[in-house]
Order: structure tokens, then C-alpha cells, then sequence
């Protein structure tokens, strides 16, 4: 099977399942970080997300995570797609950048 063959799985590949479990672990800590981070006087960037919480740490949580889980799951199933492989990989250096930045954040307030 050629790389760029534009088919559709039934089953992850290791590789990929590991970096998505990955993402969404960085996904889960970029929340948590976030509401600490709020709890400590901070400012939400994402204007979608700082609407969200204007209902509470639940709703942000819901529809924070509710939104990773089954976007992860798609790019799994399109990880033979054209350039979704170099997307998972995009994503999963962006929100371990984004955890690296919350932990500055933590340390130098």
C-alpha cells in the first residue's frame, strides 16, 4: 500500500493510537492547567472557551474534552489520508508546547 492511498481504517495503527492518546492527554492537562490558571487571576485567550466558562469549570470541561475525543478519533480514522499523518504530528508538538507554556506560566506567577 503506497503512503498517500486515501483509505479509511477500522483499526488505529500503534503508532498513531499512541500519539492521539497522547494529544489528548496534552488536551486534558492544557484544561486542567487552564483552570488553575484561571483560579490563580488568570485570562482565558480562546474567546469560544472564556464564553464557556462563564458557565462553570463543567461545561468548560465538557465541551473542551467532548470536542478532542472525537476529532482525535477522525484524524485516526483518516490517518492514511494525505497529510493527516504530518497533522497528528503538528498537533501533538503545538499542545506539548502548550503544556510546556502553562508550566512556565505555573512557575512565574
Amino acid at each position: 500500500m503506497e503512503e498517500n492511498s486515501a483509505i479509511y481504517v477500522d483499526r488505529i495503527g500503534s503508532r498513531v493510537a499512541t500519539m492521539l492518546v497522547a494529544i489528548f492527554l496534552c488536551h486534558c492537562l492544557d484544561a486542567l492547567f487552564t483552570l488553575l490558571h484561571l483560579g490563580r487571576g488568570g485570562y482565558e485567550l480562546n474567546p469560544l472557551m472564556r464564553y464557556v466558562l462563564e458557565f462553570g469549570a463543567g461545561p468548560f470541561l465538557a465541551v473542551k474534552l467532548g470536542t478532542a475525543g472525537p476529532g482525535l478519533v477522525f484524524l485516526g480514522l483518516h490517518e492514511h489520508f494525505p497529510y493527516v499523518r504530518r497533522g497528528i504530528t503538528a498537533l501533538l508538538v503545538i499542545y506539548a508546547a502548550l503544556v510546556g507554556y502553562h508550566c512556565v506560566l505555573m512557575f512565574h506567577t
